[in-house]
């Protein structure tokens, strides 16, 4: 089954959602399926599914809608609390993921591919997997729901390590990456040899090339020229200078966003700190660009 592209808004009593669905065959026998259950919002229309779980519960009171026109169902659901204000509506992985599942122990299976009940979880040809059937009359609500993954991409195989060898990047699972990219990277890498050193030697000689780089006359230069300093800390970035104080992912970037790979890792306590320090990196490098 295919996971649609979708996009939700709200008001302070109904959340909208909105799928593209233009492969969908309307018929006496096929009509879509809609359960609306707490948190959880479901949707079945062959050859579509879509599973969304949010921040707040829903509610079915007979002022719920559907409807199907130019390739896309529009179907409006009550909140429970009207007022509250659903979160992350614009996070389309987190909307995906099974409720709960970030509260549970890490899985001792780290999972590459899925193959449920016979049923490929990948975007994969639409011809393919319209002609795909369900096993029993009933859906099964809890498979996994995986948006379009990368195809054949080496790169993107969490197996494709040794673990011999120094290891990086996000939850220390890839090496040999910059032997490959040597002239690619002399300009843009200071550490020489990073795939023959492990974690420790790299961060000396990280703080060596940083000490023999300072400059103090830079920063001095810096204190009492401050022309161009001025102007970068007047800048406003366009989440300050919009009107509405508010970002929006356009549609590109929300399908982008559903392209990303959807995986359980094994990480470990120190993977993990690892991980969430990746994270403050990647925050820091944005704010620093704009």
């Amino acid at each position: 089954m295919i996971t649609p592209y979708f996009r939700i808004t709200q008001d302070a009593s109904f959340v909208e959602v909105l799928i593209k669905a233009r492969h969908v065959k309307i018929t006496a026998d096929s009509e879509p399926e809609i359960c609306i259950d707490g948190h959880e919002f479901k949707f079945y229309c062959k050859p579509y599914y879509l599973r969304l779980n949010f921040s707040h519960e829903l509610i079915e009171d007979g002022r719920e809608t559907a409807a199907y026109d130019d390739g896309y169902f529009r179907i409006k659901v009550p909140k429970a609390n009207p007022g509250e204000e659903f979160l992350d509506l614009d996070l389309l992985t987190k909307l995906l993921t099974v409720r709960g599942k970030t509260e549970a122990k890490p899985p001792s299976i780290e999972i590459i591919t899925d193959k449920l009940n016979g049923l490929s979880t990948n975007s994969g040809n639409l011809e393919d997997e319209e002609n795909e059937v369900l096993e029993d009359d009933e859906i099964d609500w809890h498979i996994d729901q995986q948006p379009v993954t990368h195809d054949g991409d080496e790169d993107d195989d969490p197996t494709n390590v040794s673990i011999k060898k120094p290891m990086y990047g996000f939850g220390h699972l890839r090496s040999g990456v910059f032997k490959t990219l040597k002239e690619e990277l002399d300009d843009v890498v200071d550490l020489k040899n990073v795939d023959g050193v492990d974690e420790e030697m790299r961060r000396k000689m990280r703080t060596d090339v940083e000490d023999a780089a300072f400059d103090e006359e830079h920063y001095l230069a810096d204190l009492y020229e401050r022309g161009a300093i001025d102007e970068l800390i007047a800048f406003a970035p366009d989440w300050l200078s919009n009107d509405s104080q508010k970002v929006e992912f356009t549609d590109d970037e929300k399908e982008v966003m559903m392209k990303l790979p959807h995986r359980d890792y094994l990480l470990s306590e120190a993977d993990l700190r690892h991980t969430y320090l990746g994270l403050v990196d990647i925050l820091y490098a944005y704010a620093y660009d704009h």
